[in-house]
């Protein structure tokens, strides 16, 4: 059904990473589709009155990035199924986007973020309403599991 599946990961939203990425998963092993965990980072501004330590503190940054997602990666259970782990910088609906239109991504698998407000009214996050809608291939939504008893 899918060849590549792609999972825009935010890892300081873990549980929700962590829902996204199983669901992701068995969609991969369902199809036996390669999988990428996308995560996206925030581009820093390398202007200031020393360009070097500006460029240095990119590039810790990035190596933090790597290494976080490199974690998450290795505490799935994705033994059978190919995981290529990918940071690009930028916003995050364009990135995701741009990342699956120029990868032949077949599916999109992201959480929607907000879950459902204390009246219990389904809510999705702002960028997870712009990749849906903008899209060329399928979007498959992650309904976060969270209580608001």
């Amino acid at each position: 059904m899918y060849k590549k599946i792609l999972a825009p990961v935010d890892l300081h939203a873990h549980g929700y990473s962590y829902q996204v990425a199983y669901t992701a998963l068995e969609q991969a092993r369902l199809s036996n589709a390669e999988l990428t965990l996308l995560k996206i980072s925030t581009p820093i501004p390398t202007s200031s009155t020393d360009p070097e330590k500006a460029a240095d503190f990119k590039m810790t940054m990035m190596a933090e990035e790597r290494e976080a997602l490199k974690a998450f990666a290795d505490s799935l259970p994705s033994e059978e199924i190919s995981v290529i782990q990918v940071i690009v910088e930028g916003r995050a609906s364009e990135a995701i986007l741009d990342w699956a239109g120029n990868n032949e991504i077949d599916l999109i698998v992201m959480a929607s973020h907000k879950g459902g407000n204390q009246l219990g009214i389904g809510m999705l996050g702002t960028v997870t309403s712009k990749v849906a809608a903008r899209s060329k291939c399928q979007v498959l939504i992650v309904k976060p599991q969270v209580s608001y008893d």
